[in-house]
């Protein structure tokens, strides 16, 4: 027999323990993700982390419906609710919030938590379809520095759990068809359901692995056909949530936010002219690079995707990337937000991950190989590190107004928030803890003043307040208002009775 080297010896036990390098690549990232962890909910896309956290905060408050979710941007009466997604992690969040204490930081926390969830189950579903440890290694290191994982996976939004939920009945539902456990597909049901009444734009295309893998098997495993026909209870949930939430909206003034809304359509999944716009490209391709697929992991991603018919399983994979691109391209109006693109990062990982294993064999020397391996992931890291910070700051003038509008106003007193144009963002109303509504200058008139001040508005912030008088001039209605602060970026007036 020939002797083993160390480095064998070593990567045999390494082998025994899988999970020993998948908590070293784990705490090696630990600090990246609670870099900054405690800074207001204003790094980036404030508007859909600041309506997360009022959803969680109002559950803190006034107790927990699956059902009926408030926001505080639609004021005080019956138009503050407002259903979209399943608001679990809402409730995860305002459970967290009665151990530990009201603060955001929680759900931030939270999201950690399911971005280390999801490449928990990526590193078993990797390993489970490729029987290749080496690539479930090098895929998870992929995937936990790819930099908007790296970004929104720390952020206050409901995306990282609703992707960890994705890669979870992937998993399941692939253990159980392999192994014929009814266990695991039973746990793929609930985590499919969970997943398309969380997003229900995106969990139905990652069926199709499922799909195949049914297909696949159906000679040897004997009851392949009545899985596949259970997967339409996923589908069946998510349609009865969609029936739910269009009646709730209705009712409380928000019709425009349901699929029998066109315009709501078309700005989720935009016309099929947009597919053929390179006007409409740009911007995705500048989300797509580099700070999905960086400029350190082009090459390697680019030699995984032509040689992935080389990993075991493959077609497994293919069906993964069919399933991702037709996501891609069929929600296409949404991918102008960098989030929405969460959900690709697994198959992106995966060929990065097999691209860079495959570049490794160019290397015979065993010494040789692993230092172009700590080469790369250290040149990696240090590359997706600003690119997953460089997002957009926002004004602090938001903390600034908030404080101002606290001090002003009693706390069962609502605000009008005014923008130059029409803008439903939550940060203002969030931090300042009070209702609200929020009004394009040109709904600004003294009748929706009036009616305002009756139902218990007292206070109105004019944002941008010298770009609404060029557009609509000095209102003379507004010197009936007594002026309590004047800032370059705002004015604040106190609304009278009458």
């Amino acid at each position: 027999m020939s002797k083993q080297t160390d480095g064998e010896v070593l990567e045999g036990k390494l082998k025994k323990r899988p999970f020993l390098v998948l908590g070293c690549i784990f705490f090696l990232y630990l600090p990246f993700y609670f870099y900054q962890i405690q800074q207001p909910l204003l790094d980036t896309y404030s508007f859909r982390q600041t309506q997360t956290a009022t959803i969680a905060r109002n559950f803190y408050r006034h107790g927990i419906d699956f059902f009926k979710t408030e926001l505080d941007i639609f004021g005080p009466g019956e138009e503050k609710y407002f259903v979209l997604e399943f608001p679990f992690y809402q409730a995860v969040v305002a459970v967290l919030y009665r151990i530990f204490g009201l603060h955001p930081l929680w759900g931030r926390v939270l999201s950690v938590v399911m971005g280390y969830l999801g490449a928990v189950f990526l590193f078993l579903l990797v390993r489970l379809i490729s029987e290749d440890l080496h690539l479930a290694w090098a895929s998870i290191f992929i995937y936990l520095g790819i930099p908007i994982n790296l970004h929104f996976n720390r952020t206050f939004i409901m995306d990282p759990m609703v992707v960890a939920l994705i890669i979870i009945f992937l998993y399941c539902f692939a253990r159980s068809i392999l192994s014929g456990k009814l266990t695991f597909w039973l746990a793929g049901l609930v985590a499919a359901s969970l997943s398309f009444v969380h997003k229900g734009v995106y969990g139905p295309f990652f069926l199709l692995p499922v799909v195949f893998l049914c297909l696949a098997h159906r000679r040897e495993k004997k009851n392949c056909w009545l899985a596949l026909m259970s997967l339409a209870l996923p589908l069946a949930v998510l349609f009865r949530w969609y029936l739910h939430t269009a009646g709730v909206n209705l009712a409380t003034g928000h019709g425009d936010h349901t699929l029998g809304d066109q315009a709501y359509r078309i700005w989720n999944f935009g016309l099929w002219k947009d597919r053929f716009s390179w006007k409409m490209w740009q911007p995705r391709l500048i989300n797509l690079y580099p700070e999905f697929i960086t400029p350190v992991t082009i090459i390697p991603t680019a030699v995984g995707l032509f040689s992935l018919h080389q990993i075991k399983n493959s077609r497994f994979f293919l069906m993964l990337l069919v399933a991702s691109a037709v996501y891609f391209l069929t929600i296409f109006r949404l991918q102008d937000c960098h989030y929405y693109q969460l959900v690709i990062t697994p198959i992106a990982a995966i060929l990065c991950g097999h691209g860079l294993l495959k570049i490794t064999r160019l290397f015979p020397d065993g010494k040789k190989k692993g230092w172009f391996l700590v080469a790369f992931n250290f040149v990696f890291l240090i590359t997706s590190l600003p690119l997953a910070y460089r997002y957009r700051k926002f004004q602090p003038e938001v903390l600034e107004i908030a404080g101002q509008v606290r001090n002003l106003t009693r706390s069962d007193e609502a605000v009008i928030f005014c923008f130059p144009e029409y803008d439903w963002n939550s940060q203002y109303v969030y931090y300042a803890d009070r209702k609200g509504i929020a009004l394009a200058s040109a709904d600004l008139t003294p009748g929706r003043l009036r009616s305002l001040r009756r139902k218990g508005f007292g206070l109105l912030v004019l944002l941008d307040w010298q770009k609404y008088f060029q557009q609509n001039g000095k209102q003379p209605f507004l010197k009936n208002l007594e002026l309590q602060v004047e800032k370059p970026a705002y004015r604040i007036y106190r609304l009278k009775n009458g």
